[in-house]
């Protein structure tokens, strides 16, 4: 919601414009005014109207920076990325358009990451030098740091999907990155509630990636560290109480690997996520050999996703498990030879199914 006061000032603006009393200054703050407010089209509209009349290169990057929001809100990220750059080329030191160059080329970084490893990589390798220079204007500016913490997961996850970092490093970059947004965070910095809201979510979901960078190099006593940190912060993360499951499960901690599991299904009404969360649980009990209790959990997640292909070959091992279970159970007449002592019936359950 945009702030009262902004919304006066584009009205008061807007009324000079109607009176013709506008000067090429009115017609830039009026284009700011319409980006604050939302209203991207008449932006670009008082905008060009400024570029027009304004002759001094300084000034025309901040309404081609400006514009460039206007055109990425409207989902034209092509001509967006040719304004900011536009803006960068008058004004070497336009540290906004530099910012905001940087932040689209993460974005279409983390696109990327999977079809075209070669584009992501220079996408970051662009936002990295537009940041540089960025800082190198303002090392302390709050929204370039934001941003630099950004590139860092970026990175990390283009290098982690690529198999090119080293477990050292990646938990130096994301400590790094968590660094970075505790230095945004600073009431110092004066943000808006707006701003503070975002960091706050984004270091959240920055502790939630190191925490899944750690399981996925099989650390999960440092990973279950990292994922009491965004617990404690958003105690309804379901992808982070699941994960904590698999921890559990992966340290054979089953009984705890059930209630991180269980915990999901208070806190959320997602019909895919109970099916999730309950097929977990029935492997758990699987796992403990309590093949009842997990043909419980296991019916109530075929009800919910009767054709998950998970929960059908966790059926077909349950009921493996069962068969073998009533063999052993069975009285048994043997003839010939007996079994080996160390040769067991029983069927190896695989891994939980789900995780990240």
């Amino acid at each position: 919601m945009p702030d009262l006061s902004v919304i006066e000032e584009k009205n008061q603006l807007s009324q000079l414009v109607l009176n013709g009393k506008a000067d090429t200054e009115t017609w830039f703050l009026l284009g700011k005014s319409c980006v604050l407010t939302e209203d991207f089209r008449n932006g670009i509209i008082y905008l060009l109207e400024f570029l027009r009349r304004e002759p001094d290169p300084v000034k025309q990057s901040y309404a081609h920076d400006a514009m460039g929001k206007c055109l990425l809100a409207l989902d034209a990220e092509e001509d967006a990325l040719k304004q900011y750059n536009l803006a960068i080329a008058l004004n070497p030191t336009c540290g906004s358009a530099l910012n905001n160059k940087a932040l689209l080329c993460v974005a279409r970084a983390e696109r990327l990451q999977e079809e075209n490893a070669e584009f992501s990589e220079l996408y970051l390798d662009a936002a990295a030098d537009c940041l540089y220079k960025a800082l190198k204007i303002c090392q302390l500016n709050p929204m370039f740091l934001h941003s630099a913490a950004r590139w860092y997961e970026a990175q990390i996850a283009f290098l982690m999907e690529h198999d090119r970092i080293t477990q050292k490093q990646a938990y130096e970059d994301y400590r790094t990155a968590v660094f970075l947004y505790n230095m945004v965070d600073n009431p110092d910095n004066k943000n808006t509630a707006e701003f503070t809201a975002t960091i706050y979510s984004n270091l959240t979901e920055c502790y939630a990636q190191f925490g899944h960078c750690a399981y996925q190099f099989r650390d999960f006593d440092y990973a279950l560290r990292l994922y009491d940190r965004v617990l404690q912060r958003d105690p309804a993360h379901t992808i982070v109480l699941n994960q904590v499951g698999m921890c559990c499960f992966k340290q054979q901690k089953y009984e705890q690997a059930r209630e991180f599991f269980g915990r999901i299904l208070s806190v959320t009404d997602e019909q895919t996520e109970h099916a999730d969360a309950w097929l977990n649980i029935a492997c758990a009990w699987r796992h403990e050999r309590n093949l009842s209790e997990a043909n419980k959990a296991l019916t109530q997640a075929e009800a919910l996703a009767p054709a998950d292909e998970y929960i059908i070959k966790e059926r077909q091992d349950l009921n493996e498990a069962l068969a073998a279970s009533a063999l052993i159970a069975a009285p048994q007449r043997l003839f010939g030879a007996a079994s080996s002592a160390n040769e067991s019936l029983a069927v190896e359950a695989p891994s939980l199914h789900k995780s990240i």
